[in-house]
């Protein structure tokens, strides 16, 4: 019999099992897994409720899961951030234009530095 899993809120960013979690984001696993990270303040109650994240914190996680990516691994050829890499870095499923939109606004600042 497989131990009971909770939906507990990140309060921190967390990597697990190599999965990369924003704060906000919500994370599956047995209340003795969360034990020590509720202790440390990185995992909230699994009854608490979290709103959801606006436009603008989530294009704030890309453009920060963008600045952590690999440029020889974790680009397409083409030179755009893959899809998948910044998944997997902010633990919750974007879109291509998300991506998209989130690199034009890195470059643009880069730019104007």
């Amino acid at each position: 019999m497989q131990p009971e899993t909770h939906s507990f809120p990140v309060l921190a960013n967390l990597k697990h099992n190599g999965k990369h979690f924003a704060k906000g984001d919500k994370i599956e696993m047995t209340a003795a897994q969360a034990k020590t990270l509720q202790a440390l303040g990185v995992l909230g109650d699994p009854d608490e409720d979290r709103p959801a994240l606006s436009a603008e914190e989530r294009q704030e996680l890309i453009c920060e899961a963008i600045a952590d990516l690999t440029p020889e691994a974790d680009f397409n050829k083409d030179g755009s951030p893959s899809v998948k890499a910044v998944e997997r870095i902010t633990g919750f499923d974007v879109s291509a234009d998300e991506v998209k939109a989130a690199h034009a606004a890195l470059i643009a600042t880069a730019e104007n530095a």
